[in-house]
C-alpha cells in the first residue's frame, strides 16, 4: 500500500469513527428528549417530596362515622383553600400541601360546624386529625385552637425540621453545608465529617452515622 493510500485509509477510518460517535450522541440526545416528553408527570411528582398531608376520620358523639361531610382546608398565610368530602367510612384527606399553617373546617347539616386552627404542616409531614361533630344548629360553631399533634401515625418514617435561624447563624467549618446535618437528633459525625473538601477525599465530608446506620 502506497503512502497516499495509507493516509487515505486513515482519513476514512477517522471519518467513520467521528460519524459513529456523532450517531451515538444523537441517539442519546433523542432518547433523553423522548424520556422528557413521555415521563414529565413522574419527574414533576419527584419534586413534591417536601410537601405534607392532613388526613383523618369524622365521627359523631356516639363514635359513628359521618359520611359526606364538607371539608375545607385554608392556608392561613395565603388564604388559598381546598375542599373535599368524607367518604362512606368518614375518611378525608388533603394531599400535596406546601409547608405552612392551615385551618381545617368540617360542615354537615344537623351538626355544629367544626374549625381547628392553626394546624402546622412541616416539610414532608403526614398529620392525622380526627374530628368529632356535635349535634346542633349551624350557628353553634365549635372552634378548636390547639397545637399540631406530634405523632404522625400515617407514616412510619422519622424526620425533624431545622428552622432557618440555626442554619443562618451557625458558623460552618470549611463552609461545608453538610455540617448542618449535626443539628438533627440521632446524627453522629464521624472522622472528617463536615470539614472542608480542599485537599481531602470528598466522601469523608459526608461521613455521618444516622440512628446507627452509616
Amino acid at each position: 500500500m502506497s503512502k497516499r493510500d495509507h493516509n487515505r485509509f486513515l482519513s476514512t477510518s477517522f471519518y467513520i469513527e467521528l460519524r459513529d460517535a456523532a450517531s451515538r450522541v444523537s441517539l442519546l440526545f433523542a432518547a433523553l428528549l423522548i424520556g422528557l416528553l413521555v415521563f414529565p408527570s413522574s419527574l414533576l411528582r419527584g419534586q413534591t417530596f417536601v410537601n405534607g398531608s392532613i388526613v383523618g376520620v369524622v365521627s359523631d358523639n356516639s363514635g359513628a362515622v359521618v359520611p359526606q361531610v364538607s371539608m375545607t382546608l385554608t392556608n392561613l398565610g395565603t388564604n388559598a383553600t381546598k375542599t373535599t368530602a368524607t367518604d362512606a367510612s368518614g375518611f378525608y384527606q388533603f394531599l400535596d400541601l406546601p409547608p405552612g399553617d392551615y385551618s381545617v373546617e368540617a360542615k354537615k347539616a344537623g351538626f355544629s360546624p367544626y374549625i381547628r386552627k392553626p394546624v402546622t404542616v412541616e416539610v414532608n409531614a403526614g398529620i392525622r386529625i380526627d374530628i368529632t361533630l356535635s349535634l346542633g344548629a349551624v350557628t353553634q360553631e365549635v372552634t378548636v385552637t390547639a397545637s399540631t399533634p406530634l405523632l404522625a401515625p400515617e407514616s412510619s418514617s422519622l424526620g425533624e425540621v431545622v428552622t432557618s435561624r440555626p442554619t443562618n447563624e451557625l458558623p460552618l467549618n470549611g463552609r461545608n453545608p453538610l455540617a448542618l446535618a449535626e443539628l438533627v437528633t440521632g446524627v453522629v459525625p464521624e472522622q472528617g465529617a463536615g470539614t472542608t473538601e480542599v485537599g481531602k477525599n470528598p466522601f469523608t465530608t459526608g461521613n455521618f452515622e444516622i440512628e446507627g446506620a452509616m
